[in-house]
């Protein structure tokens, strides 16, 4: 994911960094294959002044918020489901 989604969005000015979370033990944080592990982690994202800096997190925070709302545990499946594909089209 890091070297992939990170390193796109880097270029259109946006940050992504996984925090380990403290108090979490190491071998909660990923599968035995690698995988990282739902819990445990914090994802932290910033974005330059291109982007719109704080006006834009802010923007991204509602969104999130409204979809945690409207769909519980499956906001997440909402969230991936966005085609971001226009970013990278000239």
């Amino acid at each position: 994911m890091e070297n992939v989604v990170f390193k796109i969005l880097s270029e259109f000015g946006i940050t992504c960094k996984l925090v380990k979370l403290e108090g979490v033990k190491e071998e909660d944080l990923a599968t035995p294959t690698g995988y990282l592990r739902s819990k445990g982690w914090q994802l932290v994202i910033t974005f330059d002044e291109k982007t719109g800096g704080a006006t834009t997190v802010k923007a991204l925070q509602a969104f999130c918020s409204k979809l945690k709302a409207l769909y519980g545990k499956k906001a997440f499946r909402y969230f991936s489901n966005i085609n971001m594909h226009v970013l990278t089209e000239g």
